[in-house]
């Protein structure tokens, strides 16, 4: 047992007074002289007896009244845990509401977010008006980044709502442990209110040594169901005009029952292109494929939907996408053009193709393009090389057909700065390519079924290609001497594809061969800009832009394509990479348009983040267990019980106050006192 008051016990020197008053009884006895006292000596005997053991009575009843009236203003407690309320210092309290999607489910005291705001105005009436206060929700807003009074923090409780971002319980106690390393209070205190989504609370990353208990408080549903569209994908990478599409969907059920024949519907620019329908099963998912055409030219802008009750949130999902009407292909020829080149793409309808010489090329007109073959060049000199570093950092894609008579230095040296391989001395042997690498997404869709008795093409001459360092090349067409004769290396936010053989049937049957065709139109259709089909609320993401042509000041929008919402991003440039920051401006999910002034360059979506799709929760045991494998002695789980949570909360913190029943003790005897007076006289 502890005291508050700890100087008021001096007051026990007060018990010293009864005992003196009983001790020193002043009351004269006065004698009276009777004839015959033999029949009134057992009468005598026995009254004083009695007298003698209520006056002990009372003395022991006015000690007992002293004491407890001394214990009361010291106030006891006995203490539950080492994080004690200081009551003459200042407190700083931070509470964390989930105000995610899932906090939308029921509970027995109604919708889990009205519950939790509940239980962070009783954890605030546990402390003093004088300590500081400090509210966070998902949104980690500017206004939640400082500690305030007791009613601002009721008011900002009031005025908490559902929100689309989405925080694990990691990120969370460490935005705290930055709030009260900047905040100098006696005793810091962390409440931590949320159904505590499996998919969400990690403890992996809590930071060590903090100096405060946290404690989690969970008002979770006891209904996990739900039915959810998860992710999107093509299976093609480019998208043209009048091509057949197939768009993959995956869908989850996270419910213990099954479904069949739910209908999917997919709408692309308002329209609705398909419906399919599925069957799925409880705690199961599926994978559907939705087959469509493109009609138009440009950005594309879908949505899937399906119906679901009562999480509704994760119903819809966008994506955009573009289909491309032209692709801008450069070859720079050393001496003479390619004639296989020319006869693959001079005259496609797709591919826009342009033949330069060397000494011609105009270097600031390299980025109007989208794919360039650099053709058996003598040399690649510094200023080229500089360009096309350039160009495909932005995006663009370099395809490197060496010469037999080249400057093998100066390829090398703009080989190493994209972070290429590079190219040894000739090797006059005679080898044949030994496979296809089908998993690289050069060869998706360009042959029905793989087989092992491919008639491959031969290499009659070529420049081996060796392996370096800062390289994260993938071979496309190995040779049997273990050599590769066609790489690809990705850099910045575009490729560089290495051939280790001229294109010439001088030196490889390569040109000739039915493989040529789809190699070198599939590395053209893969150079245009391909953009993420969707981003996540709640994830600060970085959007990459495609090319645009900007000024000196660009100024970018977003604009819903719904509402009428639009918002100015933060431009964000580093090197050549031109990117966006929404910094979570963006609160709903759907499609939108990015502008370059008032020219539209770009669509984007956003989807609700999937993490809350999943209702199932942590149960106070399990809780209990992950902070036990955790190892972190500062967390605790507040265990239910029938008692209301502010009294909970205040035993925690303050113990079990003990003064009141001192109180009462203390007017129990006197009150005993003055029974026993009156009932209890001298005879």
């Amino acid at each position: 047992m502890q005291f508050v008051n700890p100087l008021f016990l001096l007051g026990l020197l007060a018990i010293a007074i009864p005992v003196v008053i009983h001790l020193f009884n002043f009351k004269r006895f006065k004698k009276v002289y009777f004839t015959n006292v033999k029949f009134l000596q057992e009468i005598k005997l026995q009254s004083q007896k009695q007298s003698r053991l209520r006056h002990l009575i009372i003395l022991f009843l006015r000690i007992l009244a002293i004491l407890c009236l001394v214990l009361a203003f010291a106030q006891p407690y006995i203490p539950i845990n080492g994080n004690q309320i200081k009551q003459r210092a200042r407190n700083a309290v931070s509470v964390y509401i989930d105000n995610s999607f899932s906090m939308e489910a029921r509970n027995e005291n109604g919708i889990l977010l009205d519950d939790a705001k509940a239980k962070a105005r009783e954890i605030a009436s546990v402390y003093k008006s004088s300590d500081l206060f400090q509210l966070l929700t998902n949104d980690f807003e500017g206004s939640q980044q400082r500690f305030i009074t007791q009613e601002e923090f009721l008011n900002q409780v009031d005025e908490v709502k559902i929100s689309s971002a989405v925080k694990d319980i990691s990120t969370v106690v460490r935005r705290q442990s930055d709030l009260f390393s900047e905040n100098h209070s006696s005793s810091n205190f962390s409440y931590l209110i949320s159904d505590f989504q499996t998919s969400t609370t990690t403890l992996a990353n809590i930071p060590k040594n903090v100096n405060f208990n946290t404690v989690l408080i969970p008002v979770a549903s006891k209904v996990s169901n739900n039915l959810y569209i998860d992710s999107c994908w093509f299976e093609a990478p480019v998208h043209q005009s009048d091509q057949s599409e197939k768009l993959k969907v995956r869908i989850k059920n996270t419910s213990q029952e099954p479904f069949e024949k739910i209908p999917l519907k997919l709408t692309i620019n308002n329209k609705q292109r398909a419906v399919a329908s599925f069957n799925i099963k409880s705690k199961g998912e599926t994978e559907l494929e939705i087959p469509f055409t493109n009609h138009e030219d440009g950005w594309q802008f879908g949505k899937l939907e399906i119906t679901d009750y009562p999480i509704t949130f994760d119903d819809r999902f966008y994506f955009t996408y573009p289909v491309i009407s032209t692709i801008k292909a450069l070859c720079i020829n050393g001496t003479t053009e390619n004639v296989y080149l020319n006869s693959l793409f001079v005259g496609d309808s797709i591919v826009k193709y342009t033949n330069s010489s060397e000494n011609s090329l105009n270097y600031s007109t390299i980025d109007n393009f989208n794919f360039i073959i650099l053709n058996q060049l003598p040399a690649i000199n510094t200023g080229l090389s500089q360009a096309l570093v350039q160009f495909v950092s932005k995006g663009g894609c370099v395809t490197v057909v060496p010469s037999q008579a080249m400057d093998i230095k100066t390829y090398n040296n703009f080989l190493i700065a994209v972070h290429s391989d590079i190219l040894h001395p000739k090797d006059t042997a005679k080898v044949k390519i030994a496979s296809i690498n089908f998993k690289n997404i050069l060869f998706n869709d360009v042959f029905e079924s793989a087989s092992d008795n491919l008639d491959l093409p031969f290499v009659f001459s070529h420049f081996p290609i060796e392996k370096t360092v800062h390289s994260s090349g993938e071979t496309l067409l190995p040779l049997t001497d273990g050599c590769s004769f066609c790489s690809v290396y990705p850099f910045g936010k575009g490729c560089v594809y290495l051939f280790a053989s001229p294109l010439d049937s001088k030196y490889t049957n390569f040109p000739q061969h039915t493989l040529f065709v789809p190699v070198l139109y599939r590395m053209a259709l893969l150079s245009t800009y391909t953009n993420k089909l969707f981003y996540n609320l709640g994830n600060d993401e970085i959007i990459d832009l495609p090319e645009a042509k900007t000024g000196s000041e660009p100024v970018f929008k977003i604009r819903s394509n719904e509402k009428n919402f639009e918002i100015i991003p933060e431009i964000k440039k580093t090197g050549l990479r031109l990117s966006l920051l929404i910094h979570h401006q963006i609160k709903e999910a759907g499609n939108y348009t990015i502008f370059d002034g008032n020219k539209d360059i770009s669509g984007i979506a956003f989807n609700y983040d999937r993490r809350e799709s999943n209702l199932e929760c942590l149960s106070v045991g399990k809780l209990q267990n992950l902070i036990d494998k955790s190892g972190e002695k500062n967390i605790q789980v507040l265990k239910v019980k029938e008692k209301p949570l502010a009294e909970t909360l205040s035993e925690m913190n303050n113990g079990i106050q003990l003064w009141k029943t001192f109180v009462l003790l203390t007017l129990l005897f006197l009150a005993s006192e003055v029974v026993l007076l009156r009932i209890w006289k001298d005879k």
